[in-house]
């Protein structure tokens, strides 16, 4: 198992793959969701709540409509002392209103990417995130 975990939850097919390579670059363990179904069971996997790093790339509106086990997650993690779960939100442009749902959970929004959004800035959120954790290595190292 990898030291670190991505999961993107993506249904459009050649943006998750395009996401997906840009993560294996940055040093991730990358695992490919098209739909909620499929990441509600995905959060529920042990390598995402044991993973030393756990990123998430995930639409602002389905992370909305999976707060709940986004949350479980997040505070099984912290229960066994690992690094924050680190969440990136993706949406369309004037869709999120306000502050993310999670901005106040276990989790840490760690980047917001506005379609169209540049996979560079991606891949940066993502060495940013395993970046801290290295040179940290405890809990809430992104903090």
């Amino acid at each position: 198992m990898s030291d670190a975990i991505a999961l993107i939850a993506e249904p459009d097919q050649a943006l998750r793959h395009s996401m997906k390579q840009v993560l294996l670059r940055a040093g991730y363990e990358v695992f490919e969701i098209a739909n909620a179904l499929q990441l509600d069971v995905c959060l529920r996997a042990i390598p995402l709540l044991v993973a030393p790093s756990a990123l998430l790339v995930l639409g602002a509106k389905l992370a909305d409509h999976l707060t709940r086990s986004i949350s479980a997650v997040a505070s099984k993690r912290a229960r066994l002392g690992l690094a924050d779960l680190q969440l990136v939100l993706t949406y369309q442009h004037g869709s999120l209103p306000g502050e993310p749902p999670l901005a106040r959970d276990a989790c840490r929004i760690a980047g917001l990417l506005e379609a169209p959004f540049d996979l560079g800035e991606l891949h940066a959120i993502g060495l940013r995130c395993r970046t801290m954790l290295v040179a940290d290595g405890s809990r809430n190292a992104s903090a």
